[in-house]
């Protein structure tokens, strides 16, 4: 597509953009042939760094989440300069993906759209490519890698530089399980006999809700998350060992099930946890509320 439009200074200069698909990821190319007055704002509600690159530089134009793969989006834009004895420009883009839930090193994604070179021509002032990229997963924060390349009259390469972008944050979409307590437990445990000089373990344990062996424990468990989850299973602990389990049917998005396990034991003044295992084919946003102390076993 190709058309004209003008600066404050009435400079015409020429805009071409071409749009290519591969697999899952569509990407798009605009490249911006004129002078640097042309540089304006991003669109409002994106990421920071917001807008069109500085000479030499790139930046996040735009980043979009949301619950549909079709909103999960981020544009990056990059702007080079011509230098004094460089007549045209080059730039290539590579997209980084780093994991934040557990954190983990970058890594490149590869798209076959990315990995050709994009060059100015000959006379322009500047180069402004944008790339955008659809499809993007979460918990992650995607950012660029752009190589810049300046070529003298021969079109030998006299000078090189390579830039990064800030980065568009992705949340997890996947199902976020926790737990709570649903049945009462027994009486709290008598005070100790010195409340004056009470041990710091017999005064954690009187504050908290004690069990006894073969009194059913109810579970609740609420899935906050914005996809449904997967069977998992609950385990109550105690001590170490393991209690007593039982399934836990997939739960929709903003739903609780109540999933009730009785323990045919519990030692005693062993403290019980109560914990819920995802399916090993959901990744949850976070797993801090997946277990929880919620008492003590009998004496």
């Amino acid at each position: 597509m190709r058309s004209m439009s003008r600066d404050r200074n009435s400079v015409p200069v020429r805009w071409f953009q071409s749009v290519m698909t591969v697999a899952k990821h569509l990407t798009s190319m605009t490249v911006l042939a004129g002078a640097l007055a042309l540089l304006g704002a991003g669109p409002a509600g994106a990421a920071e760094p917001i807008g069109l690159a500085k000479p030499n530089g790139v930046a996040v134009a735009s980043c979009t989440t949301g619950n549909t793969v079709a909103t999960r989006a981020a544009t990056f834009t990059t702007t080079v300069a011509q230098k004094p004895n460089s007549k045209t420009v080059a730039v290539r883009f590579s997209l980084m993906r780093a994991a934040t839930n557990p954190p983990s090193v970058s890594r490149q994604i590869v798209l076959a759209s990315w990995s050709g070179w994009t060059r100015s021509k000959p006379g322009r002032s500047a180069l402004v490519v944008t790339r955008r990229v659809d499809g993007l997963t979460g918990p992650a924060e995607y950012y660029v890698r752009v190589q810049m390349r300046w070529y003298d009259k021969a079109g030998k390469t006299i000078a090189t530089s390579s830039v990064k972008s800030g980065s568009c944050a992705q949340p997890g979409y996947g199902p976020d399980l926790s737990v709570g307590v649903a049945r009462p437990p027994l009486p709290p445990a008598a005070p100790p006999p010195d409340p004056d000089n009470p041990s710091p373990t017999v005064a954690a344990e009187s504050s908290m809700p004690t069990y006894a062996a073969g009194s059913p424990i109810g579970v609740t468990i609420t899935n906050s998350g914005r996809d449904a989850s997967r069977p998992a299973t609950l385990t109550i602990t105690g001590a170490g060992t393991v209690l007593a389990t039982a399934d836990v049917p997939a739960i929709a998005s903003g739903a609780s099930v109540l999933v009730t396990a009785t323990p045919a034991s519990c030692p005693p003044k062993a403290f019980v946890v109560v914990a819920v295992k995802a399916s090993v084919k959901d990744v949850e946003p976070s797993y801090s509320n997946n277990s929880r102390t919620v008492g003590v076993c009998a004496s």
